[in-house]
């Protein structure tokens, strides 16, 4: 039995016993919680420059959209996690606006101090 083969008998035994939901709701859950580590490791060390804002802006962009699209679509499962995760990603933007303008704001007293 190959990769694929193994793959096919789990979706099928997941739709005919009715526990796809649940497959769904664990699967959602692990993306969507993905950047709690990121988030605790970017609070631990209060620095963000090396992180591009492009990519949470985007993140958050495309998640508000998915969420608008499930959410009309009647996929509650799917968008209670996206929910999840645009919330998480919206937290990850906030710290990397707030320890970059934070940083800038420390270099901008130091010279201010050093000039004096």
């Amino acid at each position: 039995m190959n990769v694929s083969d193994l793959l096919n008998a789990i979706l099928h035994s997941l739709s005919t016993t009715g526990h796809w939901e649940v497959f769904a709701f664990v699967g959602c859950a692990a993306v969507e919680t993905c950047y709690v580590p990121q988030l605790a490791r970017l609070y631990a060390l209060k620095d963000a420059e090396e992180i591009s804002l492009i990519f949470p802006m985007l993140n958050v962009f495309g998640r508000t959209i998915t969420l608008l699209c499930l959410a009309h679509a009647g996929q509650n499962i799917f968008a209670f996690w996206i929910a999840i995760g645009l919330i998480l990603r919206l937290s990850f933007l906030a710290q990397v606006i707030y320890y970059r303008l934070r940083r800038r704001l420390m270099e901008r007293l130091q010279r201010e101090t050093v000039a004096i």
